[in-house]
């Protein structure tokens, strides 16, 4: 199995053993799917613990993530917050 990538699809054991197996795999079906619809990418785990030379390695240069938005000034509580730091570091 590991040598082809495939699961192996024949349980055997209880009825409830398959069932659940069989709900298993219809959900991973449906969100590899989902996730092909979306063209987000799925990567191995191991992606997870390379450094990026090693990460291009393996996958290439991923797309630039699109910019929903962008902040134009602070927050009111984060100049709050900077504005009690100053005076208290002034007295």
């Amino acid at each position: 199995m590991f040598s082809t990538g495939q699961l192996n699809s024949v349980i055997s054991g209880p009825e409830s053993n398959s069932k659940i197996f069989t709900d298993l795999m219809s959900d991973l079906k449906r969100a590899l799917k989902k996730a092909a619809e979306k063209k987000d990418i799925v990567l191995p785990l191991e992606c997870h613990y390379l450094n990026k030379n090693a990460f291009l390695s393996v996958v290439g240069h991923q797309p630039q993530a699109t910019k929903h938005f962008s902040l134009k000034r602070k927050p009111k509580a984060a100049a709050l917050r900077a504005e009690l730091l100053n005076k208290s570091h002034v007295s």
